[in-house]
């Protein structure tokens, strides 16, 4: 029997106001609320079996899944497709996507 291998996707927690972050945006960190959803992160996904978690390299997206990833004792692996700006990176996304079961959940983290 094949195995089904299942997609979530999250959007990173709150991270503030990014008009009030004068670095680079990648940088820009969650905010205590963003901590409280990131953490609300892994109750959320507990019943699901998750064995790789890919992130963007911004510092906020990291943040989001990293409590996710220390509770299932992986590590966080950036992966450049996620990243804001990977438009020109979009067409290998789609070639892979066509792979995949056709079932994609974007979770929504309430605090």
């Amino acid at each position: 029997m094949a195995r089904v291998e299942i997609v979530i996707l999250v959007r990173h927690a709150h991270a503030g106001d990014k008009t009030h972050w004068h670095q680079d945006d990648a940088l820009r960190p969650l905010s205590e609320w963003g901590l409280a959803q990131a953490a609300s992160l892994v109750r959320s996904l507990a019943e699901d079996d998750i064995s790789v978690v890919w992130s963007s390299p911004a510092v906020r997206c990291r943040q989001t899944v990293e409590p996710l990833a220390a509770e299932r004792g992986v590590s966080v692996q950036d992966h450049l497709l996620l990243a804001k700006d990977a438009r020109r990176a979009s067409a290998s996304l789609e070639r892979r996507r066509r792979r995949w079961p056709q079932r994609c959940t974007r979770v929504s983290v309430v605090t």
